[in-house]
């Protein structure tokens, strides 16, 4: 704009164009192009197309308006993704002004006129916390619903996720495990919501169990006031974004799958946000300035690195998970999508699974205490069968035993009634034709006049 000015003043004085091109320090080409086309009433910002032109953008219109029929929510920046696999050229945001100049997002009418609540920014010195909170996905890779326990680092936002069985004390324990060894440490204090997980048995704000895991790894153990989640917002926000950027398109089919690719999503995508340039300064860090003299946004990745997280133990927290189950025809009972083999005799019967975090193990128990088997625990949701040695040598022991002397009843034979059965019919057809013999009754009721 500076120089349009420039060039517009020094053109109504009486420079000629060559005087001004060595002024400006332009082209005198585009100082001719740019004084022709204002004298005519052209905006020379807007540069015209040749004839026959055809967007690029055109090509992909249907494929777009079928997605948006889909989803009306689908995020641009997931669509920018799919339409790039599809040979689109352009840059995200000529993307995203095609979207708004043909006006492709359709109006969600459920979704209009809904307000949120004020918000302010409250600002985190780097290592201070962790936000955890559970998000729910209505999808049944392990149920009715998906459950996933984010935790957020609350000064550079890094977060990961793990996908627990429920929002069960057990479960949320164990997936607590799972998120500090993916951000590979923890913080001074963890902030919760009112979860069900959180509270105790007997009615006390925090479980006894949450306390000593807080303690063996040295955090504090912070809730949010009732009725106030935006005390969480960071996790809270990543909550939103993970499930519009990577649930809604993403094709999954185990929970092995599922977990993998959420901890690629969360390295290569989620990481490699950037965030405003005043959390270095909160951090005591000078932000950096580029060529043309403009704060850079630093990546979330970047800012993760001056979280100084406390290291985490050498062993995980020495907690045991029970669970129910019912051993199955075939000497099995299942644990997180694997199974895992017990003696034939306890089939069809109730055990209990004894999970240790600490040794990545599990013990199967009888309900009188006695150890049914040991077993090393295996990846989740891998279908896998382990059997122990001895446990298979009983168990086709007990089915070929079983198997020898008998054989099942073939299902299509023809087997008619037998004449003992035809007899005892014949029975009780003459039992019936003689109760209701009107003769018999007549000469009853002659009699009794008589």
């Amino acid at each position: 704009m500076e120089d349009q000015v420039q060039i517009t003043a020094l053109k109504k004085r009486g420079w000629s164009i060559a005087a001004i091109s060595r002024h400006v320090g332009r082209d005198p080409k585009t100082i001719r192009s740019y004084l022709n086309k204002t004298a005519a009433g052209i905006d020379p910002s807007i540069r015209a197309k040749p004839p026959g032109y055809e967007s690029p953008f055109e090509r992909f219109k249907p494929y777009l308006m079928q997605r948006f029929a889909d989803d009306p929510h689908v995020m641009a920046v997931s669509l920018y993704e799919e339409v790039g696999k599809l040979g689109y050229s352009q840059s995200y945001p000529s993307f995203t002004r095609h979207l708004r100049e043909n006006e492709l997002r359709p109006k969600c009418a459920s979704c209009v006129g809904v307000k949120s609540r004020l918000t302010t920014e409250i600002v985190h010195p780097p290592g201070e916390e962790i936000q955890f909170d559970f998000l729910e996905l209505p999808s049944s890779l392990l149920g009715p619903k998906s459950h996933i326990l984010i935790g957020t680092l609350s000064f550079s936002s890094r977060s990961r996720g793990v996908f627990a069985s429920s929002e069960s004390r057990p479960s949320f324990i164990k997936a607590i495990e799972g998120v500090l060894y993916r951000l590979g440490g923890t913080a001074r204090r963890w902030r919760f919501d009112n979860l069900p997980a959180i509270k105790g048995t007997y009615g006390e704000r925090i479980a006894r169990e949450i306390f000593e895991m807080a303690k063996y790894y040295g955090a504090e153990v912070v809730l949010c006031p009732p009725y106030t989640p935006w005390r969480k917002g960071a996790v809270e926000k990543f909550n939103d974004y993970l499930a519009q950027r990577w649930w809604r398109t993403a094709k999954l089919t185990t929970v092995s799958a599922a977990q993998k690719d959420l901890d690629r999503f969360s390295m290569e995508v989620a990481d490699m946000r950037r965030r405003p340039p005043a959390r270095l300064a909160s951090a005591g860090v000078t932000p950096e300035i580029d060529s043309r003299g403009r704060f850079r946004y630093p990546l979330v990745k970047e800012l993760a690195e001056l979280e100084n997280l406390k290291a985490l133990p050498d062993r995980p927290y020495p907690y045991v998970v029970e669970t129910k189950r019912v051993v199955t025809s075939a000497a099995l009972v299942s644990y997180e999508g694997n199974f895992y083999s017990v003696e034939p005799s306890v089939a069809h019967r109730s055990v209990t699974l004894e999970h240790h975090l600490s040794r990545g193990s599990l013990t199967i128990t009888s309900n009188e205490g006695l150890i049914l088997g040991s077993h090393l625990l295996q990846p989740a949701g891998m279908g896998l069968i382990q059997r122990d040695p001895k446990h298979l040598a009983a168990l086709e022991e007990a089915v070929l035993k079983k198997a020898a002397p008998t054989r099942p009843h073939k299902r299509k034979a023809n087997v008619p009634a037998s004449e003992a059965s035809e007899s005892l019919a014949k029975s009780l057809r003459r039992d019936h034709a003689m109760g209701i013999d009107l003769k018999r009754y007549e000469e009853l009721v002659t009699g009794g006049r008589r």
